[in-house]
């Protein structure tokens, strides 16, 4: 009786140790449950961050390459303008001297006239006194026409001259104006497409960065749950060798307890 009474209380030993150990690997099986829930959680919202942020910045490079684009599109408005004004210019300057030529041939058919009226008139009050006297007087008027003419012809000579030089240096100096201009554009043009190729390659840099960044991330997640999914297949071979280990146990107790009992 004393020998079955302790079999019985081993029995009854091992069946509790099997049991706190089996609620031992149910608490650390919650345990591993809960910190790989918890770990999945952080591995979303840290994904979605990084998704949240590389949006934003996908948005910004596309609002300052339209910001780009718009000053591109001035810049050549502004040139186009230029071209216009410098056109609108000559124009201006090409018809100041037709103006300028008109007037002054006008002026010159009104003194040809003037001066033929007077002419006549000095030949008939001459010719009506005498004819030797009107013939002298023809001859000294017509020295003095010829000799005003050449004196005419050589100022307007050189008010063409004149006017020529003025034109020459104007048409210079707008011809220098526009190549400044467009030297000026083209440059700040250049200037504009570097500074747009330097932020485009250091937003391409920073995608990269992002892409293995959040790469990186992915790999720490996967790497977490195989980790935590070999930790629990160990803890699952641990438990199951220890309920082997107590039903070998069991097994050799109740086989001693028969050889017990049948001797």
């Amino acid at each position: 009786i004393a020998q079955e009474v302790a079999a019985a209380l081993a029995a009854k030993a091992e069946a509790d140790r099997i049991a706190a150990a089996q609620a031992a690997a149910k608490v650390e099986a919650d345990r591993i449950a809960q910190e790989e829930a918890a770990a999945q959680k952080a591995a979303e919202e840290a994904a979605g961050q990084a998704a949240q942020k590389a949006a934003e910045e996908a948005a910004a490079l596309a609002a300052k390459i339209e910001a780009d684009r718009i000053a591109q599109e001035e810049a050549a408005a502004l040139a186009a303008k230029i071209e216009a004004d410098r056109v609108a210019q000559e124009e201006a300057a090409a018809l100041a001297a037709k103006i300028e030529a008109d007037r002054i041939a006008q002026e010159e058919a009104a003194a040809a006239k003037a001066e033929a009226a007077r002419i006549a008139q000095e030949e008939a009050a001459a010719q009506k006194a005498a004819e030797e006297a009107a013939a002298l007087a023809a001859k000294i008027e017509a020295d003095r026409i010829a000799q005003e003419e050449a004196a005419a012809l050589a100022a307007k000579i050189e008010a063409d001259r004149v006017a020529q030089e003025e034109a020459a240096a104007l048409a210079a100096k707008i011809e220098a104006d526009r190549i400044s201009a467009e030297q000026a554009a083209a440059q700040k043009a250049a200037e504009e497409a570097a500074a747009l190729a330097a932020k485009i390659e250091a937003d391409r840099i920073a995608q990269e960065e992002a892409a293995a960044l959040a790469a990186k991330i992915e790999a720490d997640r996967v790497a977490q749950e195989e980790a935590a999914a070999l930790a629990a297949k160990i803890e699952a071979d641990r438990i199951a060798q220890e309920e082997a280990a107590a039903q070998k146990a069991a097994e050799e107790a109740a086989g001693q307890a028969a050889k017990i009992e049948a001797d």
